[in-house]
């Protein structure tokens, strides 16, 4: 049985998740839109928060630990930052890059994570206005489409098109463990 269903997207649906603390839950997708919800039952399954700066699609998604602030991934070689709360959400920043972003994790508060259709990670210093990078992660063949961040915070997950699959030490920013993947004809991992 339904508890609520969630209304508002216009075609595919390409990221979603829900909040650290279980209480929302964000999508995006081919509409180029992040939608934000409050999931209860006997719900109207109408948005919070409807954000609409993306000019492409969303591939990916995370919200912080906080449950305050979400981030995107778009085919418009982007990521951005969104401030959630109850009576406005907002864009906090924009993080342009050189190539599509295919996926995005918080390492914590202050370091965001992107994957991207040219083969490499970036690291990014949230702490000031403008986020910058703080370093590269780079041995990828191809684009990179999943990222994960351990819940100890202390190793970030990578997928990407190539054949292997790598585990880096946040705190050298170097590979800890690489792992040959079977050869698969889907571009969906769980880790």
């Amino acid at each position: 049985q339904d508890v609520v269903t969630l209304r508002g997207a216009k075609g595919a649906i390409t990221a979603l998740s829900f909040s650290p603390d279980n209480k929302l839950i964000a999508s995006g997708g081919e509409d180029h839109t992040l939608r934000i919800w409050e999931p209860v039952a006997g719900g109207t399954g109408t948005p919070k928060a409807v954000l609409k700066n993306h000019t492409s699609a969303i591939k990916s998604l995370a919200f912080a630990a906080s449950n305050t602030e979400v981030a995107t991934a778009s085919l418009d070689k982007t990521a951005r930052l969104w401030t959630l709360s109850r009576i406005r959400s907002t864009e906090k920043a924009v993080i342009p890059h050189e190539s599509e972003v295919l996926s995005v994790a918080y390492v914590n508060s202050s370091t965001l994570a992107t994957g991207s259709q040219d083969k490499v990670i970036r690291l990014w210093d949230l702490t000031s206005i403008k986020p910058k990078v703080k370093a590269e992660l780079t041995g990828h063949t191809g684009p990179v489409r999943l990222l994960h961040v351990t819940a100890d915070g202390k190793t970030l997950v990578s997928v990407g098109d190539g054949p292997k699959c790598f585990n880096w030490d946040l705190g050298t920013n170097k590979v800890a463990a690489e792992w040959q993947l079977p050869p698969v004809t889907t571009t969906t991992f769980a880790v």
